[in-house]
């Protein structure tokens, strides 16, 4: 047993932290084994500052706990409070019902799975975060994602990879690792783009749906529509078969769901938004006056299902119904689709005296201050996934006075304190469109670290 360690008669300490083997060793706080430590409140550490009343003792923030051998299951626990703290649909708590009867035949799934549990405990202090030992919740979650690389490699060799649920879950939790510790975003992009819709279009919206894929499918209907819309791309979405199979779903679901047709118009806005960017160098030539009139008039019905839907959405607000976090989120991507459209035409002189969705100037301040009012509800009320606000925010950016810029992007801030980096690139992107305008927000420090 330690024994405990004297105190001189010169030291003015009435106790001390550590027992004399740990003082010999240089060990600054005995390990938690100590039984001379551990006589105190083992959930605690008790260290005698100077300065402090004579006795006075200060509990300080619990030591974090070694990783133990067999941690599977703990990791798996954070994979799965991270799902529950992050709803991208309404039927979210089945998401781990889905998941956990696929992990013990896949090893791609474990592997990502496993990632994301441990980069999420790393972030907390009941788990040890030391990023320079091998047995760190940091250095296992890079390691399991190294190893859920390889294991992606060799599944798609496999003929039958279109059918495999477990390889579609696989690639959403290595994106959502990429969102949580890539600032730039091109990871997740990347495994939206050429993983999870590459495999869903090997598969085909033909083919009857598991109760897992069904769920999948929901949950990458909103983060697809999010990327296609911020990147400016088109997706496998847009396309005649999967907006049929999307109709079909919806008409098996009762009640109007207003964030489900949110992603449609989110759609439609994204697949009209690449259209409309590839016509432009067209519009440099003579005689391009048609085509400049058939894109204002398009535009015009673009906006014009965008307000329908608010019409609606205002209806069932005004019935009475419950107007949950989801509606919120609708509401707000709603507003965003307005400005998103209006910023597009108002970048070109084309339609500066032409029929166009541009906004008044007295309008966009408003969609600005609804945004950001949505926002602030879901991040300080919900378990919507904060992820799930980078579009409206950094559209509600573009058109923000400066009494609006701070508010942004502290609510940026609360996306990033989820755990979503990429946050970071928002704000970054912002503060260079108003550098360009000429306000930057002056003394804002970008220069932070998630763990």
């Amino acid at each position: 047993m330690p024994s405990k360690r004297a105190i001189g008669p010169l030291d003015k300490r009435n106790r001390v932290s550590r027992c004399q083997a740990c003082a010999a060793r240089k060990i600054r706080v005995c390990h938690l084994r100590c039984q001379a430590q551990t006589k105190r409140n083992p959930g605690a550490v008790f260290v005698h500052h100077p300065g402090r009343s004579e006795g006075a003792a200060v509990q300080t923030k619990s030591l974090p706990k070694p990783i133990p051998e067999g941690s599977e299951i703990r990791f798996l626990n954070y994979s799965i409070a991270l799902l529950d703290s992050n709803r991208f649909v309404n039927n979210h708590r089945t998401l781990a019902t889905e998941i956990l009867p696929l992990l013990p035949t896949s090893s791609f799934l474990r592997s990502a799975v496993r990632a994301v549990g441990a980069l999420n405990a790393s972030r907390h202090g009941s788990v040890c975060s030391d990023r320079g030992g091998p047995n760190s919740a940091y250095f296992i979650a890079f390691s399991a994602y190294s190893t859920s690389i390889t294991a992606l490699q060799t599944a798609l060799t496999d003929q039958s990879i279109a059918k495999r649920d477990d390889v579609l879950w696989g690639t959403f939790f290595l994106g959502l690792f990429e969102l949580m510790v890539d600032p730039s975003g091109e990871g997740w992009a990347k495994h939206m783009l050429s993983g999870t819709s590459k495999l869903l279009q090997l598969a085909g919206p033909g083919d009857t749906m598991t109760a897992s894929r069904r769920t999948f499918f929901n949950v990458f209907r909103v983060l697809e529509a999010t990327r296609a819309i911020i990147y400016g791309h088109n997706t496998i979405l847009s396309m005649p078969s999967w907006m049929s199979l999307q109709l079909q779903l919806s008409l098996q679901t009762t009640g109007w769901s207003a964030m489900d047709e949110m992603i449609s118009l989110m759609i439609q806005v994204s697949s009209f938004s690449a259209r409309f960017f590839e016509s432009i160098p067209y519009l440099e030539s003579l005689d391009t006056g048609a085509l400049v009139d058939a894109l204002g008039r398009e535009g015009l019905e673009v906006q014009s299902s965008i307000y329908a839907w608010h019409d609606k959405a205002m209806l069932e607000f005004g019935s009475g119904e419950l107007v949950d976090a989801e509606f919120h989120l609708a509401l707000a991507c709603c507003h965003t689709l307005l400005l998103f459209l209006s910023n597009n035409y108002n970048y070109y002189p084309f339609w500066h005296d032409k029929p166009s969705p541009r906004l008044p100037q007295d309008k966009p301040r408003g969609h600005v201050k609804s945004i950001l009012h949505h926002a602030e509800h879901i991040l300080n009320t919900s378990d919507v996934s904060s992820v799930l606000l980078i579009f409206p925010l950094r559209v509600a950016g573009t058109q923000a006075e400066s009494g609006m810029r701070a508010r942004i992007l502290g609510l940026l801030d609360g996306v990033f304190a989820r755990g979503f980096v990429v946050a970071r690139r928002i704000q970054d992107d912002l503060n260079e469109v108003w550098d360009d305008q000429g306000s930057l927000i002056p003394g804002y420090d970008n220069d932070h670290e998630i763990y």
